[in-house]
């Protein structure tokens, strides 16, 4: 949520399980890499932010699925959305979303 916040302005609830990850070599301004792995999890957006920490080095995108494995590139992400949007994957990360943000704001 840390990073949502950060990198792309937006506030919310994140699922308490990833729907998976990816490895990359990220670019540190030092001019070496680094291996980093990523956890992507699921995020019920509620506010959206104007201006954010990183809104001059960042921009923000709303994208279809369908749309989102072509601008990242890499087939590990690739493979990952795949995977997220195949079957009933989706539908019941949505579920999920749902029901736990239900019985969370209850309490």
């Amino acid at each position: 949520m840390r990073e949502a916040l950060e990198e792309a302005g937006v506030i919310g609830r994140a699922h308490h399980a990833p729907v998976g990850g990816y490895t990359y070599r990220k670019k540190m301004p030092e001019g070496y890499a680094v291996r980093s792995h990523v956890f992507v999890f699921p995020m019920l957006v509620h506010e959206i932010l104007d201006k954010w920490e990183e809104n001059k080095a960042r921009a923000r995108q709303w994208v279809l699925l369908e749309d989102a494995a072509n601008i990242l590139g890499g087939k590990d992400e690739a493979r990952l959305l795949a995977e997220v949007t195949d079957g009933g994957n989706l539908q019941t990360v949505f579920s999920e979303l749902g029901t736990n943000f239900e019985t969370e704001n209850r309490t």
